[in-house]
């Protein structure tokens, strides 16, 4: 087994690890290596390594061509072509596999895209984006507005520096740069209150701290980025209304009536509350999908049960579990205060479950379909509701159930 080295300064705080014995799911490993702790933010996670011919030989439904709960990672060399690599990988496997996969075509698919291939998350990716756009977009509006309407302040000035030569283009000119500043000034006051305050939404959410992900070098170039968009977006009306008003009308600090000018301003406005409503309507969604989560009833029992993961090791001949199953069965049964036994390979709170990919035969629309494998008792356990027919019949050869 090799460590992480968290794992590895817990189990043996005083001791060099290695060539130490550590006892894991009843069997013994010699610790052979440390390596550094993953990383938060890459999808391979764990706390130990062991070697995959160690799981091919305790599971021997994974040493075959249709098992595909393994991930498979090739470092390909510069000059490949991944096209004709992929054509090889799939003759190769419809060779061994036979018809199984006679109609599958499989494509190498780049590491840096394994999480964004997946809808689940890809869908949380883009909803988390629109978001944060969205509410940019809010802000920036709302900066717009006020600068424009915090002109009457400034027109005085702005006034004398026409009277004295200064031109339109080093007017506006002026007015973006103070923008952008004032964008970079809000960014700091924004990190200074995300480092604040971050440590008590990591604790709620159980997300690792700040310090703990570390940010590559580019991403700092993207936040500059977005703080020079967003300045010149801010400064941009501003900037080209201020510097049209006449000299009198600026040296007065009276705004002239823009008919062209309100509109735009009035569009800014409705833009923003728009906006506003989308984000409101979202949170109330989220909310509602939120309770119908805690409050939904959920058409099982689920008081008073308890699941115990039976261990085949801790059988004389563990190939065998299966006929010690019935009898560790009737044990249980016999004790004054089980009411009911089942035996299944998942539990529904769980969420363990076999799952293949279908296929419709009239719409051709594929789809993830969950299968579980229990015994008869199963339903009668949980109190599921047989809508219509009978339950299961008892595998010893009983009648089937109402």
């Amino acid at each position: 087994v090799v460590l992480t080295q968290s794992l590895a300064e817990k189990y043996f705080p005083d001791d060099n690890p290695l060539n130490q014995s550590l006892e894991i799911d009843y069997e013994h490993f010699l610790v052979s290596g440390i390596i550094p702790d993953f990383p938060q933010q890459t999808s391979f996670q764990g706390d130990f390594i062991l070697s995959h011919a160690l799981r091919e030989m305790q599971d021997s439904a994974m040493v075959n061509w249709h098992a595909t709960s393994t991930p498979i990672l090739v470092k390909l060399d510069p000059q490949s072509d991944l096209k004709d690599l992929g054509q090889k990988i799939t003759e190769l496997v419809v060779k061994h596999a036979g018809e199984y996969y006679a109609e599958t075509s499989f494509s190498l698919l780049p590491l840096a895209q394994y999480r964004t291939q997946d809808p689940a998350f890809s869908k949380q990716l883009k909803i988390i984006s629109w978001i944060g756009i969205l509410v940019l977009l809010i802000a920036a509006i709302n900066v717009s507005n006020l600068l424009t309407a915090g002109a009457y302040t400034r027109l005085k000035g702005l006034g004398v520096m026409k009277t004295l030569g200064a031109s339109k283009f080093g007017l506006r000119r002026q007015l973006i740069n103070e923008s952008i500043i004032l964008s970079f000034l809000g960014s700091i006051l924004g990190f200074l209150l995300a480092d604040i305050l971050f440590p008590a939404f990591s604790e709620l959410m159980n997300l690792p701290g700040l310090n703990e992900i570390p940010i590559p070098f580019y991403q700092y170039g993207i936040m500059v980025g977005v703080c020079l968009v967003l300045g010149i977006f801010t400064g941009l009306y501003p900037a080209w209304y201020l510097p049209r008003i006449s000299i009198p009308h600026s040296l007065k600090g009276k705004l002239p009536r823009d008919p062209k000018g309100e509109v735009f301003q009035n569009g800014l406005v409705l833009l923003q509350f728009g906006v506003s409503v989308v984000l409101l309507i979202g949170a109330l969604f989220v909310y509602q999908q939120l309770s119908y989560m805690r409050q939904k009833e959920l058409n099982i029992d689920t008081e008073q049960i308890y699941s115990v993961q039976v261990d085949p090791t801790q059988f004389e001949q563990p190939d065998r579990i299966l006929q010690y199953i019935p009898t560790l069965k009737a044990r249980l049964a016999s004790h004054a205060q089980i009411s009911h036994v089942s035996s299944s390979m998942f539990v529904p709170y769980h969420n363990y479950m076999w799952g293949n990919m279908m296929e419709s035969e009239e719409t051709g629309e594929q789809f993830h379909l969950h299968f579980g494998v229990v015994d008869e008792n199963f339903p009668h356990l949980f109190d599921l509701t047989v809508l219509e027919g009978k339950s299961f019949a008892d595998s010893l050869g009983g009648q089937a159930r109402p």
